[in-house]
């Protein structure tokens, strides 16, 4: 058995693994084994493309027509809000806690 996220966390891997870089995965080929959510090798997710595919559409979408803003605390800036959501708990999956957030409908030109 493997430790899929114990891989992931991994600074011999990945260079700052807590701090959340999506660009890390940009320009990776799409066979890359480094992101391991669907599994690799035989055993592997065989819906992995039309999931990725199905949530990019969703996004795009969704995205297109609403804004998602923070729900900041009293005196919070943006950096803290981001800090206090990340910092999440890996117990058998990753944990996050509540993450406030605001929906606003884009307006339409």
């Amino acid at each position: 058995m493997v430790d899929m996220i114990g891989i992931q966390y991994n600074p011999r891997y990945f260079e700052d693994p807590h701090i959340f870089k999506p660009s890390r995965w940009y320009g990776l080929p799409t066979d890359s084994e480094l992101f391991t959510a669907f599994s690799v090798g035989q055993r592997a997710c065989i819906g992995r493309r039309f999931a990725t595919v199905e949530a990019t559409c969703f996004l795009t979408l969704f995205l297109r027509d609403w804004k998602v803003l923070p729900i900041l605390r009293d005196g919070e800036s943006k950096a803290a809000w981001k800090m206090r959501i990340l910092d999440a708990h890996i117990v058998i999956t990753l944990g996050v806690r509540d993450i406030p957030l605001r929906f606003e409908r884009r307006k339409r030109a």
